[in-house]
């Protein structure tokens, strides 16, 4: 594997060498506020789409093929290609009751759409989770 001036990854093999593009879009925004005293309340969204793929790759048939075995490549670039969207919204709150002491509350909620099974298979799914507990600070 190297990389040329561009950034872009090439990996090769006895016969030819291919690039690797990957393209990822992310989108990343948080507020906060304090609507009384003692009170803070945040919200946070991230989404974020990725794609990655090689090039195709042309291999040559092989000088003693067999002719019960199969060896064309054409899907071969495609082992590798990924796609997938995402997104996570988390809320959470922190009252603070005197200095150094303070109970939290988390809400998250994650989400992703692989819309390409890779090695392992579809990794669509979602989940929700809440935490919450006592920050103690020193």
């Amino acid at each position: 594997m190297f990389t040329d001036s561009g950034g872009v990854q090439h990996y090769g093999s006895l016969y030819t060498d291919a690039d690797y593009i990957s393209k990822v879009h992310s989108l990343y925004a948080t507020i906060g506020f304090i609507p009384v005293n003692r009170l803070s309340l945040t919200l946070t969204g991230t989404l974020a789409q990725s794609q990655a793929s090689y090039e195709t790759i042309e291999m040559p048939e092989p000088e003693e093929a067999l002719e019960h075995l199969d060896y064309t490549f054409d899907e071969m670039h495609t082992y590798s290609d990924l796609e997938y969207f995402s997104y996570q919204i988390n809320a959470g709150l922190a009252y603070a009751f005197y200095n150094g002491l303070e109970w939290t509350l988390d809400i998250s909620y994650y989400d992703l759409d692989d819309k390409e099974g890779y090695v392992y298979g579809d990794e669509s799914g979602s989940i929700f989770i809440v935490r919450s507990g006592v920050q103690i600070g020193f």
